[in-house]
């Protein structure tokens, strides 16, 4: 997976986001499509996450032939003052990026200390599986629009500042109508998926989903902080959004049980997502740098 996040990042870089769009689009859809055939067939839980790995390993042999073949020959180095720079530039980012992570995995792990039912922790991990493979797919889509953002901020256009109410509206009216789905058709689906064991995992799903709009829906703001060279607010957010489910989840499963976890993780990334949205409308509280 990190040889496939680099391809994607060299794509970018050389503004052919294309060619990486077309390649993981076709191996997502074609993950689903077996992933389909592999629940029918039997194969449960074991055989999904053998096809996931699969995946990535697929993505990253063809990417890295495709980056030799349409971009530049490369072949591994080391440069300690160029290693030094990117750490340096991207430990706030680093940061960013676990904090997020932690807003992923905490509800499961604070989940099991709060509840201590392996089977709820289970079904929860399961319906915010589906969420995060469907925000997973709406990231190129995101990361498709970098080149001409860049090019825009550095020429100060002024509309660069719409970008993210537009990603935001998007989001949330897609994972709108995917929740308003998962609400409708969640419990049928898991059930026959996965049988009638997970129906909970069914009615858990529609709330996942509208999560899912609450992470994708700062994305864009997020991008254009960090193009103008504003690295903090990413962390600062997540951090704080961190704060928000340790203190909110177990108070919330004493009085909801596991839809109280649920209620917590929403919370949490609307807390993120409006923390982000207000720094990048108005520059409080930001670290503000300069790009390299």
């Amino acid at each position: 997976r990190g040889l496939s996040l680099w391809v994607r990042v060299l794509f970018l870089g050389y503004e052919q986001v294309g060619t990486y769009v077309k390649m993981a689009a076709v191996l997502r859809l074609a993950e689903v499509a077996f992933g389909v055939a592999v629940l029918v067939s039997g194969g449960g839980l074991l055989g999904i996450v053998v096809l996931h790995a699969l995946v990535w390993v697929i993505e990253a042999a063809i990417g890295l032939g495709l980056v030799r073949r349409k971009l530049t020959p490369c072949r591994p180095g080391f440069d300690l003052d160029q290693v030094t720079g990117l750490l340096r530039q991207g430990a706030v980012l680093g940061l960013a990026t676990a904090s997020a992570t932690w807003l992923t995995a905490g509800p499961l792990l604070l989940l099991r200390h709060a509840d201590g039912d392996m089977t709820r922790v289970g079904q929860l991990g399961l319906a915010l599986q589906v969420t995060m493979i469907l925000v997973a797919s709406a990231q190129p889509f995101l990361s498709a629009s970098l080149p001409v953002l860049s090019r825009s901020a550095e020429r100060g256009d002024p509309r660069v500042g719409s970008f993210g109410k537009i990603t935001a509206g998007l989001a949330l009216l897609g994972c709108g109508v995917a929740a308003g789905l998962g609400f409708l058709l969640g419990p049928a689906l898991m059930i026959w998926a996965f049988g009638p064991q997970f129906a909970l995992a069914g009615k858990l799903l529609g709330p996942c989903l509208l999560i899912g709009g609450l992470i994708l829906a700062p994305s864009g703001y997020l991008q254009v902080l960090v193009l103008r060279g504003r690295r903090w607010p990413g962390a600062i957010a997540g951090i704080l959004g961190g704060l928000v489910l340790v203190a909110a989840l177990p108070p919330a499963v004493d009085l909801w049980g596991v839809y109280g976890a649920v209620f917590a993780t929403g919370m949490a990334w609307l807390a993120r997502a409006v923390i982000l949205m207000a720094l990048a409308m108005t520059g409080s509280g930001a670290e503000r740098q300069s790009d390299p």
